[in-house]
């Protein structure tokens, strides 16, 4: 869901009037006008700052920090938001491939290496599991399910890359395939979107979609590279 949409939900389930919403702003010393909040709900307007977007969903009884992660990936560039997009197709095709090829303790070792992941996501205690005859593999699908939506709608972008991360790493496991043919880096483990994470051109040696697995040009493998730097000097200017 866009920023735009977004917000004028959480405008509409409070009540308030515009006037309503740039009064109580100017309680908390942010001082706009009502056109300008008109402009933000049309779409008409790029998301507003880090601080205006988070006062606005708690004034409107919103969720700030999913306003702000929508926020943040609508003001990116058109090549960032296709790279996200790749990553999440690459992240779900490959996390159906394990639910249709693996058993039950192997689905079960994939939520624990979730859920120790560095996610910031309440949304995660989706995955919380109780005992096998409980959680089957029908059961582990259907929450991993609910889990891609709201990935999809709420996740920030350092938890959409950090969840791909883990996701691939069990699936190299999953194969027993050679690190390189995933990601190498040893640094991978340690290092997550808050700190230097560096891909080297010669990592990327393929792509997993629907289970099937294609080599990468040496073109796309820099392509690739440049997505993730232009991400990270977005990512820079929101902090």
């Amino acid at each position: 869901m866009a920023y735009a949409q977004l917000l004028e939900q959480y405008i509409q389930k409070s009540g308030l009037s515009l006037t309503d919403i740039t009064d109580r702003l100017k309680e908390k010393g942010i001082t706009i006008d009502r056109s300008y909040i008109s402009k933000l709900k049309s779409g008409a307007k790029l998301p507003a700052s880090v601080e205006i977007t988070r006062a606005l969903a708690e004034i409107t009884g919103g969720d700030p920090d999913v306003l702000i992660n929508v926020g943040v990936i609508d003001r990116a560039p058109e090549e960032i938001k296709a790279f996200i997009t790749e990553i999440e197709d690459i992240l779900w095709d490959t996390v159906d491939y394990i639910l249709f090829n693996g058993d039950i303790s192997q689905l079960r070792e994939l939520i624990t290496h979730i859920q120790q992941a560095n996610l910031q996501s309440p949304h995660i205690g989706l995955l919380n599991l109780g005992d096998d005859e409980k959680f089957n593999s029908g059961a582990i699908a259907e929450r991993l399910s609910i889990l891609q939506m709201y990935s999809k709608e709420t996740f920030s972008l350092s938890d959409k890359l950090e969840l791909f991360l883990v996701v691939i790493k069990f699936f190299k496991k999953f194969n027993e395939l050679p690190l390189e043919k995933v990601l190498s880096s040893e640094d991978l483990q340690a290092n997550t979107i808050f700190g230097p994470m560096v891909i080297p051109k010669s990592s990327i040696h393929m792509i997993i979609t629907s289970g099937n697995k294609e080599a990468l040009t040496e073109d796309e493998g820099d392509f690739l590279t440049r997505c993730l730097e232009a991400y990270r000097i977005q990512k820079e200017k929101w902090i």
